[in-house]
């Protein structure tokens, strides 16, 4: 471990305000959450079970179409992109991490260590590829 360091525990996609986004994989939403904070904030947040003790979350969105407690199948509209007043006060992005195991006290920043890689793998991973 690097003292002093740290890495971001997801990924951002930087995409226009109101961008829709669907979801990458089927699963259970376990939580929709609003963050009012207007100072680096998560804004609207969808947590999806993906597989036992496996969560997608899904951060800084304007709008969450689906609800606690509901599947949803992949490719299915779950909401969109924050403009900054409902995001956090971030630019227009979709935040997009993984977490195995225990979910709590998560964020999106931590330390560059063996523990933090296994618990937040690469959540590009679950992202369907495209022949261009």
């Amino acid at each position: 471990m690097l003292p002093g360091f740290t890495y971001h525990l997801g990924v951002d996609f930087t995409v226009p305000a109101h961008s829709r986004i669907y979801s990458p994989c089927e699963g259970t939403v376990v939580q929709i959450w609003h963050d009012n904070d207007t100072v680096g904030g998560w804004g609207g947040r969808a947590v999806l079970m993906i597989k036992p003790n496996v969560y997608l979350v899904l951060a800084h969105m304007g709008t969450i179409f689906v609800k606690a407690g509901k599947k949803v199948r992949k490719g299915q509209l779950i909401g969109n992109v924050g403009v900054p007043n409902n995001n956090g006060n971030w630019f227009p992005h979709l935040h997009v991490q993984v977490v195995r195991g225990k979910y709590d006290n998560i964020d999106g920043y931590g330390d560059f260590s063996p523990k933090n890689q296994r618990k937040f793998p690469d959540p590009l991973q679950l992202w369907p590829t495209y022949n261009t």
